[in-house]
């Protein structure tokens, strides 16, 4: 009878609250629609979309920021198969100007170090 007394003051509560107050509002003013559709995509339906290397390294840098670890390596694999020298350099450029560091950085120093091994071999 006590538990469901407590119930009842509790669909009261609710019920009492205008619809508005029950809502929060969340604000991720730095997501662009897109990354919020691939993060959102990726959570409820496990699918990876991204259009290019500009938008997978926005990308990786949400999921670095809110610990979406899984989506973190999934991006990290897309940029592994679709990078270029040319790419990877800006990236770098611009993660230095951010101060980002981590498993990105390690990623595109390997795959310049790998480029530069592979030029250097061609060139002799």
């Amino acid at each position: 009878a006590k538990e469901q007394k407590s119930a009842e003051n509790f669909d009261t509560a609710m019920h009492v609250l205008p619809v508005a107050e029950k809502m929060q509002e969340i604000h991720m003013p730095e997501l662009t629609y897109s990354i919020l559709m691939s993060v959102l995509t990726f959570i409820y339906e496990d699918r990876l979309i991204i259009k290019d290397v500009d938008e997978a390294v926005e990308l990786w840098c949400t999921s670095e920021r809110y610990q979406f670890l899984r989506l973190q390596e999934q991006v990290e694999k897309y940029l592994e198969h679709n990078l270029t020298v040319e790419k990877a350099i800006e990236i770098c450029r611009t993660l230095r100007e951010l101060h980002l560091l981590g498993s990105l950085k390690e990623l595109l120093i390997s795959y310049l170090a790998t480029e530069i091994d592979t030029a250097m071999v061609q060139r002799d």
